[in-house]
């Protein structure tokens, strides 16, 4: 046990533990608790548990040349990550994969299998209306812009409802569509979908766009992920027609205005049928 002598042990486990109980919210691992908790949280239960010996004591000596505790004041000590994994590892079988799957599981995996009914609504809305640059994005400081994202809101949910690819919503569509509440209703978890679609979303103040041009050329293989995660692969062959006409109708009536004096423009003939082969592509055809 790392050479550690009996006394030792139970010093470094007592503070361990103490400093586990100290936390409000239990948990079986000090490690992976101070990963996701307030950093002040986990020093108010640290310096909790410190305790106080002498300077010279053997034990503590031995500990601090480990480096599983370190001085915070004279005569006082506290736990040091090394010293609460050797603990843990020591005594509560767990392992440096647990740790790994963690972190992988809560920061590295992205979320796009659990988007929202709300996101998805947002997602093919921006989508439809080609807001593909942060020159061409959809936004809502005007009266006029307000009212034309919110239609195209409101659109998008009718379309996906009625295609059953949503499940019905409780959305009103007859409320007023200048009210900021109802904008509400479809952003409030809004801060979810950069997760959601690898991090293609991006929303600078009250704009929203998708990030999938490269090099002045829409991103074919990006815009078909996209697809992807609005349809969650329920596209049929008689859908595609249906899904790209709703598209164009809605860059044509609605989409123009966050194209027009901008310097870019996502219609014609050529855009269309980079569209189709995505939504087609989405549909695995």
């Amino acid at each position: 046990m790392s050479g550690l002598d009996e006394y030792s042990i139970n010093i470094i486990k007592t503070m361990y533990d103490d400093c586990v109980s100290n936390l409000v919210e239990k948990t079986n691992s000090l490690i992976l608790s101070s990963i996701k908790s307030n950093k002040n949280t986990i020093r108010s239960a640290l310096n909790a548990s410190a305790i106080k010996v002498r300077n010279d004591h053997p034990s503590v000596n031995i500990l601090l040349d480990v480096g599983y505790i370190r001085c915070i004041m004279p005569g006082t000590y506290a736990l040091t990550a090394k010293g609460a994994w050797y603990v843990e590892s020591t005594f509560y079988n767990h392992n440096i994969d647990m740790i790994l799957e963690h972190l992988d599981s809560k920061c590295y995996v992205l979320d796009s299998e659990k988007i929202s009914e709300k996101n998805k609504i947002i997602l093919f809305a921006l989508l439809s209306a080609r807001c593909f640059t942060d020159k061409t994005c959809a936004e809502y400081s005007t009266d006029e812009t307000e009212k034309i994202f919110l239609q195209l809101l409101y659109n998008s949910l009718n379309f996906l409802t009625n295609g059953e690819y949503i499940k019905s919503s409780s959305f009103d569509s007859s409320s007023k569509a200048s009210s900021k509440s109802e904008l509400g209703k479809f952003t409030d978890k809004i801060d979810k979908l950069p997760s959601c679609t690898y991090l293609l979303f991006k929303a600078p103040g009250n704009r929203y766009y998708l990030d999938i041009v490269q090099n002045g050329k829409i991103n074919a293989e990006s815009l078909t992920s996209l697809f992807k995660i609005v349809f969650d692969g329920n596209i049929n062959i008689d859908d595609v027609d249906k899904i790209v006409d709703f598209c164009k109708g809605q860059c044509m009536h609605l989409g123009y205005i966050y194209h027009l004096n901008k310097g870019e423009s996502f219609s014609g003939s050529e855009i269309d049928t980079v569209i189709e082969e995505c939504i087609m592509s989405a549909a695995g055809l």
